[in-house]
């Protein structure tokens, strides 16, 4: 059993949470999209479960240093692209379970204050 404070506290702390963990999802999303950019400017195309390289010219070329090099920085890139990816789905998975928190603790408070209808919360924090 919870006191009516300790219920309305902890709705406005999931609250809160839920608000902040919106915020950082959406700056790894911003991370994901910028990763994408960069491997589109260095000439790929990011598809459903892999890479594509998009032929410009049509001339194939011998590989000499500089090639392997691009070659290695683009698959870094494409790494910390599917990286920031996992990022995004794994904070959004747990976005989801916040939300439910602050669900449940919402309707908590509903009930507390249908029984307590003229109840004032000690701390009005948002």
């Amino acid at each position: 059993m919870y006191s009516i404070d300790t219920v309305h506290s902890s709705h406005l702390a999931a609250k809160n949470c839920v608000h902040q963990y919106t915020q950082f999802v959406v700056l790894l999303k911003h991370d994901e999209d910028a990763w994408a950019q960069r491997l589109q400017e260095a000439g790929y195309v990011v598809m459903e479960q892999g890479l594509c390289r998009v032929a410009l010219d049509g001339i194939e070329v011998e590989d000499d240093e500089q090639d392997m090099l691009l070659k290695c920085t683009t698959d870094t890139v494409f790494a910390n692209y599917i990286a920031a990816q996992h990022r995004v789905r794994q904070y959004t998975q747990f976005l989801t379970i916040l939300k439910g928190e602050e669900e449940a603790w919402a309707q908590r408070f509903q009930k507390a204050t249908c029984v307590m209808p003229d109840y004032q919360p000690r701390c009005q924090c948002q």
